[in-house]
């Protein structure tokens, strides 16, 4: 964004008149079908390619930035924060502050800092960098999925993954009703209901299982090993529990063998920059290797817009393999190292640039992640099958599961379900252990750690953005 127009974005920002704050709050760091008339395609890691690949950043105050004051809309929960790149951010809150004394004590104190000097806000400094260190944050872009482990509802043998609209609690419970940041209100359905208390109700089987494991054969088993049973017996579950599936923008340019850039980047001009852009599966790997710029690597912290990281694929047919055998390695020859500056000077330009152009991005990653939506329809189906298909005599249920889902199990299954139900009455079910919230939450959150490792490429096709 051209400093000429900073002024103007400001006051765009002070009057509301730009989004602060993600839409659908897929880009909250809490919690990320429509055609809008462009997509990102996701970054496809072809064997023996290696990649410069720059994770985007993204500016995110916990706090009102002009007041430098938390308020309703803008907190610890929900940050202030716009789709445009971090460079233009830091670059128009540089002259706000620059300009208004008051906001900028209190913002240092914020940030930390006993001095700052801003009357250079065309440019952004290492000591801008550093200022704005602890409210940059990754660009990651988050989806609430659930997965339906059932090849006749899904048509997929491993099963499928379904976006679903969940709003929970600073404790993990589900939201039955919830304002929106356009004050409209909204009601969870009856079916995404049910369909959660139904996966708590496998999830609580299964972390049974697992307690009564770890007290008996388990018991001196590796905390790996440990881990590794737990994840096993949750993810047979017909329904899991809603879980973040995380996606990193970034750009990703092709090195080639000789892991060099310069004769590829003197060719591109800004807006060349647009056919780089992609999402990366935000897995275990990539999160480590980029949250290092936050520790021990703060050092090579040295972009305002972009992390820099390489990205070193083997030659490896088998495409999970591959992906599991991927390098994410921080530079081995950093842009800021390149004789040429224009390279870099390239690059800050034509990353900064383009994002900026980008309008409703949210939105446009909306539709780029095409991840059905789980529908009422869906969930009938699934509730079929398991009524004709699941004895519910053979399932691993206690006192304490039945005592909590007593009435989804007669539910579903009926008149099939009565022998289980008298044995429950007349006191013949073991106890069992008692399933937390917070443990089923936990296993919630772990098991999103692995399904993302696990389908890091997705499967999806490329898709190429499509300049309105």
């Amino acid at each position: 964004m051209s400093i000429l127009n900073i002024d103007d974005f400001i006051e765009k920002m002070k009057n509301k008149e730009v989004s602060t704050s993600p839409f659908e709050d897929i880009r909250n760091e809490a919690a990320q079908k429509k055609n809008y008339g462009r997509r990102i395609p996701f970054f496809k890691k072809e064997k023996e390619t290696n990649y410069k690949l720059l994770p985007l950043k993204s500016i995110a105050f916990p706090f009102d930035p002009f007041s430098v004051e938390a308020t309703d809309d803008y907190n610890e929960t929900t940050n202030f924060r716009t789709e445009v790149s971090a460079e233009t951010m830091m670059k128009a809150f540089k002259k706000y502050y620059n300009d208004n004394t008051e906001a900028k004590e209190k913002f240092m104190k914020k940030a930390k800092v006993t001095s700052w000097n801003t009357e250079q806000f065309d440019e952004l400094t290492k000591e801008d960098i550093k200022v704005f260190a602890p409210f940059t944050v990754p660009y990651v872009f988050t989806l609430p999925l659930i997965h339906v482990n059932n090849k006749v509802v899904t048509g997929n043998p491993n099963g499928a993954d379904y976006k679903i609209d969940i709003k929970r609690d600073e404790v993990g419970r589900i939201k039955e009703e919830w304002v929106d940041k356009e004050g409209e209100k909204h009601k969870t359905p009856k079916f995404v209901m049910n369909a959660m208390e139904l996966a708590s109700f496998f999830s609580s089987m299964a972390l049974n299982q697992y307690n009564e494991w770890v007290r008996g054969e388990g018991a001196n088993k590796t905390d790996d090993d440990k881990f590794k049973h737990k994840m096993s017996l949750m993810s047979a579950s017909p329904i899991s529990e809603d879980r973040p599936r995380n996606y990193l923008l970034a750009y990703a340019i092709d090195m080639g063998k000789n892991l060099t850039l310069e004769d590829t980047i003197k060719e591109m001009e800004p807006k060349d920059f647009a056919k780089h852009l992609v999402l990366v599966s935000y897995t275990s790997n990539v999160r480590t290797t980029v949250e290092g710029f936050k520790g021990t690597y703060a050092s090579r912290d040295v972009y305002p817009g972009f992390y820099e990281i390489d990205v070193i694929v083997p030659d490896i047919e088998d495409k999970k393999e591959r992906g599991q055998k991927t390098k994410w390695n921080n530079a081995e020859v950093k842009l800021s190292e390149y004789e040429d500056k224009a390279v870099l000077d390239t690059i800050r330009k034509g990353t900064s640039e383009y994002l900026d152009s980008i309008k409703d991005i949210d939105k446009i990653f909306l539709g780029s992640s095409y991840v059905n939506p789980y529908d009422a329809e869906t969930h009938e189906a699934l509730l079929r099958n398991l009524s004709e298909t699941v004895d519910p005599s053979k399932l691993e249920l206690t006192e304490k599961i039945v005592t909590r889902f007593g009435g989804l199990i007669s539910d579903i299954w009926g008149s099939a379900a009565k022998n289980v139900l008298l044995a429950y009455g007349m006191g013949e079910l073991k106890e069992g252990t008692e399933v937390t919230d917070k443990e089923l939450n936990d296993a919630r959150l772990e098991m999103s750690s692995v399904m993302a490792d696990l389908n890091s490429d997705d499967g999806m096709d490329e898709i190429e953005i499509v300049e309105e």
